[in-house]
């Protein structure tokens, strides 16, 4: 294959020869074309969509998103390796399927599907898109079983959150961007605080995202010497994404803190330091869902999954495959308590409430989905 070597992950057998060809096509990606977009970049990776150039399309070639690495050392091409090793040991309909791998020095880099309508982030927060609760059910449920599937197989995620799930045409929610996942037996959790979390420590050692990680992971990070559940620091973030996705709201937007001065009470957002304590010390928590009956309110197994899930005690906290099972089944309580019952299946419910965001994306200046990297 000229230096390349590919990894197909499709169950089209009779593709493959096609397959191979239409990556043969890629270029180097040295020198972007015209129709390339860059949808993100980040100290270890650019991400940008690339056309196929196969025979069979009258465009010019379909378009794929190319995660390249940003090679440097030799620990590059090994993050490189073991996100590519990982990924091949994932089968699950809600976890991201690589189309290609291409190793040809100095470019290093996964061949990802488009998933033109963006991020379940975007799809909450900033498109308008009516999802209704059964939709929302639907993406809890999806979200669930890539983690369970993720654990299942022994890798844990370790960013896990909204701008990591891409929304596929068929309405799934499919768990992206593994620049942060490892083995399970393989992690290790001994990080040692010499000092108050401060930012710069953050971004320096710490991975994940401050509003969806774990108590544990930004107090101790295995000060005492005892390794971390990363398993349940995973369900930790898990269950901060269910809520975001049933309250339609971002994790502590709403949060204010009362500061005394002079006499007076304060309130005030929380800045990043307050916003650790009143994690850690104060077990501050993003803001339920209405819970008043109502045709929007979620079922009460649901909103009681989302608060064990975000329990302060790691062994408190229930296993993927448990939160899988109970988010199934309150998607399933709401199907059945619906009236008239419901004409579509939940997914294509919810891919009809996203499709104008195929539009937006194809339009100048919009998003066009991060195709599999949400935001490393």
């Amino acid at each position: 294959l000229g230096g390349r070597e590919f990894l197909e992950h499709t169950r089209a057998r009779g593709r493959r020869s096609q397959l191979v060809h239409d990556l043969m096509t890629l270029p180097l990606l040295d020198a972007p074309s015209s129709r390339d977009r860059t949808l993100h970049a980040s100290g270890t990776s650019d991400v940008f969509t690339a056309p196929l150039g196969g025979r069979g399309f009258e465009d010019g070639g379909a378009l794929v998103v190319v995660k390249r690495s940003k090679i440097t050392c030799a620990r590059d091409i090994e993050r490189f390796e073991r996100e590519a090793s990982l990924l091949a040991s994932l089968a699950h309909d809600c976890v991201v399927r690589p189309l290609g791998l291409i190793r040809s020095p100095p470019t290093y880099a996964l061949v990802l599907p488009l998933h033109a309508r963006g991020s379940l982030f975007r799809a909450l927060h900033n498109s308008g898109a009516g999802l209704s609760l059964r939709s929302r059910a639907s993406l809890v449920a999806d979200a669930c079983a890539a983690v369970a599937h993720l654990h299942e197989r022994g890798v844990v995620h370790r960013d896990v959150k909204p701008d990591n799930y891409l929304l596929r045409e068929d309405g799934a929610a499919v768990l992206t961007d593994f620049n942060a996942a490892e083995r399970s037996d393989a992690v290790s959790g001994a990080i040692t605080l010499h000092a108050r979390p401060t930012g710069g420590f953050f971004k320096q050692y710490v991975v994940g995202t401050l509003p969806y990680m774990a108590p544990e992971l930004i107090t101790r990070g295995g000060a005492s010497g005892a390794a971390l559940d990363f398993e349940a620091c995973d369900m930790y973030s898990l269950g901060i994404t269910a809520n975001e996705v049933l309250a339609r709201a971002v994790p502590y937007s709403d949060a204010l803190t009362e500061t005394a001065q002079l006499h007076t009470i304060l309130e005030a957002r929380y800045n990043h330091d307050a916003l650790v304590v009143a994690i850690t010390s104060q077990q501050l928590r993003p803001a339920l869902p209405p819970l008043e009956p109502s045709a929007e309110a979620p079922p009460p197994q649901l909103v009681a999954l989302v608060q064990k899930l975000w329990s302060q005690g790691a062994a408190e906290r229930p296993a993927a495959a448990e939160a899988a099972a109970a988010a199934a089944g309150a998607l399933a309580a709401i199907d059945g308590q619906a009236a008239p019952p419901p004409q579509l299946p939940p997914r294509a419910e919810v891919a009809a409430a996203t499709a104008f965001l195929d539009e937006a994306a194809a339009g100048p200046g919009g998003e066009g989905g991060e195709g599999g990297e949400g935001g490393e």
